[in-house]
């Protein structure tokens, strides 16, 4: 027990043995971080993806927990939150991608597969790489991007107001605000 004047004794279960701990991170699913810098697509980094799910940028895009390959529009900033990119070309051609510790490391890809559905299915190849289209900074303070699919011109990420995640056309719901830390 910790005492109202500082002195730590052996408690009886009492209300001084009642005591509350804080976690260092930004919550939900394994200790996020901060992730407030505006992520500006130069360098390879760790990041995490805002979206407009519920009409305004109040969740994340993460890997679903439960099925690695899927997406899911319902993260935080914990670990299922955090990605990694792998800038092919400056501000311009990008790869996205989760590290599964589950599963040896492997690297799961964000794309937009063949059959035209978003996920971290990805190895890599063809489908995995994205056209950044930046637009500037949000109130949030995140860059504000669109990811459109270098190999489907056209084709972008998209995170529709109900947290559908599918293709969009470039409209207001391909527009994600991206941080790091």
């Amino acid at each position: 027990s910790v005492k109202k004047n500082g002195d730590v004794n052996v408690g009886n279960g009492g209300p001084w043995t009642e005591l509350k701990f804080f976690r260092e991170g930004g919550g939900g699913g394994g200790g996020g971080g901060n992730f407030t810098k505006p992520y500006q697509f130069l360098a390879d980094n760790k990041i995490v993806i805002q979206h407009k799910k519920g009409g305004n940028y109040n969740k994340f895009l993460r890997v679903n927990p439960n099925k690695r390959s899927e997406a899911d529009a319902d993260g935080g900033k914990g670990k299922f939150a955090q990605l990694q990119v792998d800038v092919a070309e400056k501000e311009k051609k990008v790869r996205i991608y989760y590290v599964d510790d589950s599963a040896n490391n492997e690297k799961r890809y964000l794309r937009i597969g063949p059959a035209g559905n978003i996920n971290f299915g990805g190895n890599g190849g063809k489908w995995t790489y994205f056209k950044v289209h930046k637009m500037g900074i949000g109130a949030q303070g995140g860059r504000i991007a669109k990811l459109e699919s270098v190999e489907s011109s056209g084709k972008y990420v998209s995170v529709k107001q109900n947290g559908d995640i599918n293709v969009g056309n470039g409209g207001p719901w391909t527009e994600l605000q991206f941080f790091r830390n």
